[in-house]
């Protein structure tokens, strides 16, 4: 798709804006439901970039190879431009949604990661196991599992199926390295022989998306943690990069465990291609649901 412009067979256009309003999978469920909305009316799709917090310099195109970017050059084109954003879609009935198995499969066709991006994952191995715990700003909105209770379970888990021999090698996807810390010592406490890998940076205490959510961080923290809006673009780039490269690792691996009431959780539940356990209870998801992933958990 690149910045080509659309083939123009269509006289309606939908135009998706993409706002600091809210992190990057919350941007990115009201995305997907306008695509598969345009798709479904027969109309042209397009992206434009307003004040994302993540763009470097080209935006969406700085991590991903799909959709076209809108150019006002291509306004005398349609008839009818309709536009949406983060938590307005004026176009359709809120009430209005799509079958889970319509998001996976607009997932797989327009989550596409920029080559350089794949490259790096691909120097990573695959990983039998992997598990993703969001911290920060997530706490504002839902009461989280202690980091221990998450170690142990695992660690009960891949003690009772794991082969001897079998390597049991962990990656953990986190916001905060105290996470990383707790889980890793957990693991790996009587056997050395286990290895927990993470991308996660040293001096990462958590992801907020703005100040406004500081009030949740502890104090020894707080003066340490820079906020998504406080980032120089190549800070944001470098991580939001690291970030991506990781969740690849997770969606990768053989069993990944997470949460199902964050954004980023449910992306890994409708996108992973091994097997998903969620806590703090593992349910099967009914993918003919009709549910938005943005605010739904899937009937959880």
């Amino acid at each position: 798709m690149g910045d080509q412009k659309n083939d123009g067979k269509n006289e309606v256009a939908l135009i998706f804006t993409l706002t600091s309003s809210a992190g990057f999978y919350s941007v990115f469920w009201f995305m997907l439901k306008a695509y598969l909305y345009a798709e479904r009316q027969s109309w042209d799709f397009y992206l434009e970039m307003g004040d994302w917090v993540y763009t470097y310099s080209k935006g969406w195109h700085d991590y991903f190879d799909s959709f076209t970017l809108w150019s006002e050059e291509y306004v005398s084109d349609y008839t009818t431009i309709h536009r949406g954003r983060h938590g307005l879609l004026p176009f359709m009935d809120k009430d209005f949604n799509f079958s889970l198995s319509d998001y996976q499969r607009a997932i797989s066709e327009v989550y596409k990661l920029k080559k350089e991006l794949v490259l790096e994952y691909d120097r990573y191995p695959v990983y039998r196991y992997a598990v993703m715990v969001r911290r920060g700003d997530k706490k504002t909105e839902c009461s989280l599992l202690e980091p221990s209770t998450i170690a142990q379970f695992i660690k009960n888990k891949v003690d009772g199926v794991a082969e001897r021999g079998q390597n049991s090698d962990l990656y953990v996807q986190s916001d905060d390295i105290r996470v990383v810390e707790v889980i890793r010592r957990i693991y790996t406490s009587d056997d050395e022989s286990r290895q927990v890998f993470s991308l996660t940076p040293d001096h990462h205490f958590g992801s907020y998306h703005h100040q406004g959510y500081l009030s949740v961080a502890e104090s020894s923290v707080k003066g340490k943690i820079v906020c998504w809006n406080e980032k120089t673009p190549e800070d944001r780039y470098h991580e939001f990069s690291q970030f991506l490269i990781g969740m690849e690792i997770c969606r990768h691996a053989k069993i990944v465990w997470t949460d199902y009431v964050s954004n980023v959780g449910r992306f890994l539940v409708l996108s992973s291609s091994g097997k998903v356990v969620t806590f703090p209870e593992s349910k099967d998801v009914d993918y003919k649901m009709k549910a938005f992933p943005g605010y739904e958990c899937f009937g959880f």
